[in-house]
């Protein structure tokens, strides 16, 4: 996609307006449009800082391992919000943890220098990014005791009902990056659920209906 007029684009992805109308011409001409397929990793725990990244579309997992060796997913990032900010204020080399496009994803990369000056250099920005903090430290505080505290099965059924009636188009793999858990305990769950009727599985996909979801949610309640 050519990202040489910044209104256009702003207009094709209204989710980064209060980040752009901040930043000017010359400098949105230095950033790069890239678009990542559904699994491909952004950046990797020990990766050198060397970008932002803007999520213009799509959903991206932090994640890092847990103590069973499995991609353990600590919290989402979701269009209009940012990667790396935090390690770029902070002047932290290299990454702590991964990043995963958790669906098909389109982002702009920002230099780590044109970064830093924006920053330091806009009060509105600043303020945007304050707000931004805070609701990533709610959402990580909010996930982090979910998977800690809940049991393998409602972590997965949690899951299964934030995707809501449908095809899951999260492959087995996916489904266990975001669960903490092993891709063998996600076809044990599955045949548990597919067995009472929680779910259906056809072509492989993994499909649920309303009736599907009423049933997982009496059986959470059971135990939440």
């Amino acid at each position: 996609m050519n990202i040489k007029n910044k209104q256009s684009f702003i207009e094709r992805y209204p989710s980064l307006e209060r980040w752009l109308k901040e930043l000017s011409n010359d400098d949105f001409m230095r950033c790069k449009f890239k678009k990542m397929p559904q699994g491909q990793f952004i950046f990797r725990t020990e990766d050198e800082l060397q970008s932002i990244y803007l999520l213009s579309e799509g959903s991206v997992m932090i994640s890092s391992g847990n103590l069973n060796g499995n991609e353990m997913g600590v919290f989402y990032i979701n269009e209009g919000d940012m990667l790396g900010e935090i390690e770029a204020i902070l002047q932290i080399k290299y990454m702590k943890y991964n990043a995963i496009a958790f669906t098909d994803c389109a982002m702009l990369e920002m230099p780590l220098i044109l970064f830093q000056n924006w920053i330091t250099s806009n009060r509105v920005v600043a303020q945007n990014l304050n707000k931004m903090f805070a609701e990533k430290l709610y959402l990580s505080s909010n996930t982090t005791v979910m998977y800690n505290q809940l049991p393998t099965e409602s972590r997965f059924k949690l899951f299964l009902l934030r995707r809501g009636c449908g095809i899951v188009k999260d492959s087995r793999e996916q489904i266990a990056a975001s669960c903490g858990i092993s891709v063998r305990t996600v076809y044990r769950l599955l045949a548990e659920m597919k067995k009472k009727g929680e779910l259906s599985i056809e072509k492989k996909k993994i499909q649920l209906t309303s009736d599907h979801l009423k049933k997982i949610e009496t059986s959470l309640a059971q135990v939440l």
